[in-house]
């Protein structure tokens, strides 16, 4: 089929593209992948594998209670279309216990945890609340054993307790102490175990409007998930385990015109143009959406081909707004390329163009931005304003509904502070700019108030990341708690505000040696003078602790090559591949603190 082989020759080309990018770009999720039959997916996945040379970036165990193995393609295109090379292994029929999770797994796996409620239809429970209990206690066993591979990602779906609850009525009392029962059991799981993500099933119904059981197809071959909707379900289940494990939306860059209002500010004018719930109800619930995602986090930006004075007039005259001109990091409103502009944002707010998740109306502007920044994620918005919202909700990439740290919820008020840090660097010269902050560096041992932003900085980072070794919560917590070990957590801020938590470090002291096995930063305080600092930190607990040597442990991978560069840079230091790791003679570094490390940024230390 003709469209067959144009969508195998735009892989194909995207593949060249990932290999060139070390397998991290975004692909375009177009229409007819929905489209795929079984075997057409086959035929995609093998030229996925055979045609992608790199060793998967990482290993997917799909556990399920039926038949799963369908599923392993799509799930296999679906993620690699989101820049994911994974490895699918399905594991059928409660084997997940006794198969996924006891064989060596590889640090970067991911666990989807997919159990139906057929299995728990057959206990003979009458009272769906004991059918509940027994499926939590099923998982709880499940999750239990996979906490044994350190390091491991856990998803799960959550089944369709609705269609429990119908076959089995209720009166309205009891159903509401049903979904009480089921919120109460999420909440202790998620208690219990580390590295967890729920996503609920009838989430996906909604969104994409199908069901996805047939008893038709669980009576014939045990399938939980009909092969019919294998293209929207792997569609749906790779968005959230990407946004789950992956890059991270930072900051959301927004068109104007006809994106979040109606009509052209230009042409119709600032009190024209469509935005209140009785004219424009599409806009206003588009606006009220991200002004609420702004709470979450996510900071807002205005990337437009407007004239500057008619937008500036818009803030201050037009009544009504929902998002007002305080809601927004920057306006970038300019005749100029929007990839320009976008540019100009990630500079602004010191983060990576991969980072940014660019939403506009406009097909035309789209493919610019897409073929000039591959990096940055460009939805693709089809049809009238009216689906959008739904298409944003449907594709991920905002991660909604994950736990969230107060670095996360004060994420909008940081970069709109870090803009503003911007414009002052402009002003003068590097020396002049670092010392006029005023930076202050307050040191930490991991505590409860900060293990959430910790294990966050560890298993997030990835350029300035020493070891890319992945520690969650409960494991950190243990670390730190060990006589010969130390976890400390680095704040920052200065004259214009808190940068939050940025760096975290995990060391041990053994004999002689002063070991830091971890050192990961938020690459938001690069070229600040903030490694040093921390570097005399480490000096000075060598010092207290008899040591003779820092070690500080490298792992090479294909994005961390900036901690390694930075470490070649400090005096002092020489790595040794024998080790893996650079070293440096204490009393030669206490030497060379005065006169070489820098000396801009106060440090204070707080303890816990």
């Amino acid at each position: 089929m003709n469209w067959l082989i144009a969508e195998r020759d735009r892989i194909e080309a995207s593949i060249e593209k990932l290999s060139q990018q070390n397998g991290k770009g975004e692909i375009a999720v177009n229409d007819i992948f929905f489209n795929y039959s079984l075997p057409e997916f086959a035929k995609v996945a093998s030229l996925i594998k055979t045609s992608n040379r790199q060793n998967p970036d990482w290993f997917v165990y799909l556990i399920s209670n039926g038949t799963a193995r369908h599923l392993i393609d799509p799930l296999t295109v679906s993620l690699f279309r989101r820049g994911m090379n994974c490895d699918v292994i399905a594991y059928e029929y409660d084997k997940g216990v006794y198969g996924a999770i006891e064989c060596e797994i590889p640090s970067k796996s991911i666990f989807i945890i997919d159990v139906g409620l057929e299995y728990f239809e057959q206990t003979g429970h009458l009272n769906p609340k004991d059918s509940v209990g027994i499926y939590f206690d099923f998982l709880d066993l499940q999750l239990k054993q996979i906490d044994k591979h350190k390091g491991s990602r856990k998803v799960v779906i959550l089944p369709d307790f609705n269609r429990l609850a119908l076959m089995r009525p209720m009166s309205t009392e009891d159903r509401f102490y049903f979904d009480a029962e089921i919120s109460v059991s999420v909440k202790n799981i998620y208690d219990k175990h580390n590295s967890v993500t729920f996503y609920a099933i009838d989430e996906m119904i909604r969104l994409q409007g199908v069901e996805i059981f047939d008893d038709k197809y669980w009576e014939m071959a045990k399938f939980s998930i009909s092969p019919n909707f294998v293209g929207e379900y792997s569609e749906w289940m790779s968005a959230r385990v990407t946004a789950s494990v992956t890059r991270k939306i930072k900051c959301v860059a927004l068109d104007l015109d006809n994106t979040l209002w109606g009509g052209v500010l230009g042409d119709d004018g600032y009190e024209a143009v469509r935005m209140s719930w009785s004219n424009g109800y599409s806009y206003a619930k588009f606006q009220t959406f991200f002004k609420y995602l702004k709470t979450t986090g996510i900071p807002l930006a205005i990337v437009s081909k407007n004239d500057p004075k008619n937008v500036d007039e818009f803030f201050q005259n037009r009544s009504g707004q929902i998002l007002s001109r305080e809601d927004f990091v920057g306006v970038y409103a300019s005749w100029g390329l929007k990839s320009e502009s976008i540019k100009q944002l990630a500079k602004d707010l010191n983060i990576g163009l991969d980072s940014i998740l660019f939403i506009d109306d406009s097909q035309m502007e789209r493919l610019e931005v897409r073929g000039a920044l591959p990096n940055t994620t460009v939805l693709e918005l089809n049809g009238s304003h009216e689906g959008f919202l739904s298409t944003i909700i449907k594709s991920g990439y905002l991660n909604l509904g994950n736990k969230l740290s107060k670095e996360d919820l004060a994420r909008a008020e940081m970069y709109q502070v870090e803009s503003e840090r911007a414009r002052f660097k402009d002003e003068m010269n590097a020396d002049e700019f670092l010392s006029a902050l005023s930076l202050k560096l307050s040191i930490k041992n991991l505590s409860k108030s900060n293990q959430v932003r910790a294990a966050q900085l560890i298993n997030k980072t990835n350029q300035f990341n020493s070891t890319l070794c992945r520690i969650e919560e409960v494991e950190l917590l243990q670390i730190a708690l060990s006589a010969d070990s130390e976890v400390n957590v680095f704040s920052l801020r200065d004259r214009y505000g808190d940068y939050g938590e940025i760096s975290v470090s995990v060391s041990n002291f053994a004999g002689p040696f002063y070991e830091v096995r971890l050192w990961v930063m938020s690459c938001r305080v690069f070229s600040r003078g903030v490694e040093q600092s921390i570097i005399k930190n480490f000096v000075k607990t060598a010092v207290a602790k008899n040591c003779s040597e820092i070690r500080i442990h490298y792992n090479q991978g294909p994005k961390n090559t900036v901690f390694f560069e930075m470490m070649l840079s400090m005096p002092g230091f020489d790595f040794h591949s024998d080790l893996g790791c650079f070293t440096a003679n204490v009393d030669k570094l206490v030497a060379l603190l005065p006169s070489v490390y820098t000396s801009h940024i106060e440090v204070e230390e707080m303890g816990a």
